[in-house]
């Protein structure tokens, strides 16, 4: 009734209104629901300082159906994610948002997305569309850490020492004492490559426990020795062409 009554008020304003039959909670359960339906996805995984962003963006720019989950949620998904990012949306809003992006897919396309965490920094994916994505094709690009290093350095490198030290610090009960305060002392130093590399010994590991709780036989493995972009969608590409749909 309040909806209504607001509708009317508006109404002699000449502003044009529609009130949603079973108001916000409807809407929210039928979202919730579409993003639900098994639909093909391809989850493009990695350790991190793999490129899986920028390979996703050059998949979208050559045709290919993209939904940015940590576009969406205005974070790259680690302590470090929040650094240059707008605030965080809500997890309601978040599910809002990634609906809209889902709704323009072809639903009779593969939708390709990055292999995220449940959580994506303070935002949660709904959780039937989380438990598809462990279900569906994973796509694995094999990345030495000489090889990530240098696109992570260009990227980090432009942040201050302040906001490093204070991303560490929020991992620094998984990296153990001496290993934070050799990241911290390095960053001071100016030597950002040792600092991601001591960072890296956390992520790759909570990376490759993650991969264990996806079912093997969906799980694809790349192997690459070069950061190029073009190549390595390339790749990934040929490796998609074996994914058998049921």
């Amino acid at each position: 009734m309040r909806s209504e009554t607001m509708a009317w008020l508006f109404s002699l304003g000449d502003i044009h209104t529609e009130v949603l039959e079973g108001g916000y909670k409807s809407y929210r359960n039928y979202i919730l629901e579409r993003l639900s339906e098994k639909r093909k996805i391809i989850v493009l995984g990695g350790l991190t300082g793999s490129s899986k962003s920028y390979i996703l963006r050059y998949l979208k720019s050559t045709g290919h159906q993209i939904i940015d989950l940590e576009g969406l949620a205005n974070h790259k998904g680690s302590a470090f994610g929040a650094l240059s990012e707008l605030p965080q949306p809500s997890t309601e809003q978040f599910a809002n948002n990634l609906y809209d992006e889902w709704k323009r897919n072809d639903p009779y396309l593969p939708v390709w997305v990055e292999d995220e965490s449940r959580n994506i920094g303070s935002v949660f994916m709904p959780d039937s569309f989380y438990e598809n994505m462990q279900d569906t094709p994973t796509i694995i690009l094999n990345m030495d850490v000489k090889t990530r290093l240098p696109r992570l350095i260009e990227e980090y490198s432009t942040y201050s020492a302040e906001a490093l030290k204070a991303s560490i610090i929020k991992i620094s009960k998984r990296l153990g004492g001496d290993r934070t305060k050799d990241a911290i002392l390095s960053v001071e130093s100016g030597d950002i490559a040792r600092a991601i590399e001591i960072s890296l010994f956390y992520y790759d590991k909570a990376y490759r426990f993650g991969l264990t709780k996806k079912h093997r036989h969906n799980i694809i493995y790349v192997e690459t020795d070069t950061d190029n972009i073009e190549m390595n969608a390339s790749k990934i590409l040929e490796a998609a062409r074996k994914i058998i749909w049921p």
